[in-house]
């Protein structure tokens, strides 16, 4: 049986990475949801075993690039290039799981509008996740500008959100500790989409698959 091609590994490395992280924020807005209290040190458990595996994958990579022509090392250091960004994306969901759990165990509660627009944020968040793992598997143009269209929706609902939060926090229709919560969620999320962006900037290069979507640098 033919050995696995070092690319073949790494994209189904990335590909198995970003659907668990995907299936983690699934789980953690299905529980957000239904108001349950968040298992947060079941997440936290999962999401760190996560970052240390990328961690010990960006140190296999170092040694496999030993005696590597240098001409041929760019691909595998943008390949640690999207690790470092997946590791990212992870201390983040691990930032904003924590946040979540104010909502849903014994801290600050946000009003009900800020919760069905955290709930359609993290919807929109976990379609960006599992189509970014369709993207790394498939290499297909269509669900990198998915993604990308995914992560500008997403920017456009944080600013309307926020927008209309300050305004209700204004106006005493929320006290200050659940407007700063609230905003401090919608502050993860733009930090995700600007990883998962230079993700899908940095797959099209890794890969060599045509030019990166409009709007990716």
């Amino acid at each position: 049986m033919p050995e696995e091609s070092p690319l073949q590994q790494q994209t189904e490395e990335l590909a198995m990475i970003i659907d668990r992280v995907a299936a983690i924020l699934g789980r953690a807005r299905d529980a957000f949801f239904r108001r349950k209290a968040l298992p947060g040190e079941d997440f936290g458990k999962e999401l760190h075993d996560l970052i240390e595996e990328i961690a010990f994958t960006a140190v296999r990579e170092d040694e496999r690039v030993i005696g590597m022509p240098v001409r041929s090392r760019g691909r595998t250091f943008r390949y640690q290039s999207i690790l470092t960004h997946l590791h990212m994306v992870i201390a983040t969901i691990v930032s904003l799981v924590e946040e979540l759990h104010e909502q849903t165990g014994e801290g600050t509660s946000l009003c009900e509008k800020a919760v069905e627009e955290t709930d359609l944020l993290l919807a929109q968040q976990e379609m960006i996740l599992c189509t970014l793992g369709e993207a790394v598997r498939s290499g297909h143009g269509g669900h990198l500008h998915a993604v990308c269209r995914g992560c500008r929706e997403l920017l456009r609902i944080c600013r309307k959100s926020a927008t209309a939060h300050e305004r209700r926090a204004a106006g005493g229709l929320c006290l200050p500790g659940e407007a700063m919560l609230f905003l401090t969620i919608l502050d993860r999320m733009r930090s995700l989409v600007h990883h998962e962006e230079e993700t899908v900037r940095l797959l099209v290069r890794w890969k060599g698959t045509g030019r990166a979507p409009a709007g990716i640098g």
